[in-house]
C-alpha cells in the first residue's frame, strides 16, 4: 500500500474539516453536549492514556466536561440540558428564557493535514495493514474564525472569536461496522480565544 497522494489529503482533511465545523456549532449553538467530540469520549484513545488538551481564553481544563460547566455559565447558567426519548440532548437556554443567547457564526475555516499516517491508539488490525492510501489515517488542524453573539438584555455584544482543533481518526469510524452518525475525526486539542 501507499501513503495517500496530496490530492487525497487535501478532498479528506476538507470533507472532514466541513463536517466537523458544520456538526460541533451546530450543537454548540443548541447547547447540546460536546463532550462526544473529544478523544476522551473514545475508549480506544483513553485506554491508551490519551486525553484531549482544551485551552480556553488561555486557561487549560482537564476534560469535556469543564468547557461545557463554562459554556453553560457563559449562558446565564439557567438552564440544564436534557435527554430526550431519543437520546439527543436539548438546552433552551440558547432559544428563549436565558439571561444571555450565545450564538457561534463561523466566517472561516481552514484545514491543513499534519501527518497522514497518524497511528497513536489505533487497534492491531489497522496497524497491521500499513500506509492508507485513502487518507483514513490523517490528523489535521483546523482554525476556524468568527463572531460570538451575545445577546443580553438591555444590549447584544458581538465579539471575534479563533478556534484551533488538532482533529484525529475516529478509530470507531474505521471499523468494519462503525456505529450510526459515528464522527469521523475526534478533538485531540483545542486552543479557543475570545479576541
Amino acid at each position: 500500500m501507499s501513503y495517500p497522494t496530496e490530492e487525497t489529503e487535501v478532498k479528506t482533511s476538507s470533507d472532514g474539516a466541513q463536517t466537523f465545523v458544520d456538526w460541533y456549532y451546530r450543537d454548540l449553538n443548541e447547547g447540546r453536549p460536546l463532550a462526544p467530540y473529544y478523544v476522551n469520549a473514545n475508549t480506544k484513545y483513553s485506554t491508551a492514556g490519551v486525553a484531549a488538551d482544551i485551552t480556553i481564553n488561555g486557561a487549560h481544563l482537564a476534560q469535556p466536561s469543564d468547557f461545557e460547566a463554562l459554556l453553560h455559565q457563559q449562558r446565564g447558567g439557567n438552564s440544564t440540558p436534557t435527554t430526550g426519548t431519543n437520546g439527543a440532548s436539548s438546552s433552551s437556554s440558547t432559544r428563549s428564557s436565558g439571561k444571555t443567547r450565545v450564538r457561534y457564526e463561523l466566517d472561516s475555516f481552514d484545514a491543513q493535514v499534519i501527518n497522514d499516517d497518524y497511528l497513536v491508539a489505533a487497534p492491531e488490525h489497522i496497524r497491521s495493514k500499513g500506509p492508507d492510501r485513502s487518507g483514513g489515517r490523517i490528523s489535521m488542524v483546523v482554525t476556524v474564525m468568527g463572531i460570538l453573539h451575545l445577546e443580553t438584555e438591555p444590549e447584544a455584544t458581538r465579539k471575534t472569536f479563533s478556534d484551533v482543533f488538532v482533529l484525529v481518526p475516529n478509530w470507531d469510524a474505521r471499523s468494519r461496522n462503525p456505529p450510526r452518525n459515528v464522527k469521523r475525526f475526534l478533538i485531540a486539542s483545542q486552543n479557543y480565544r475570545t479576541l
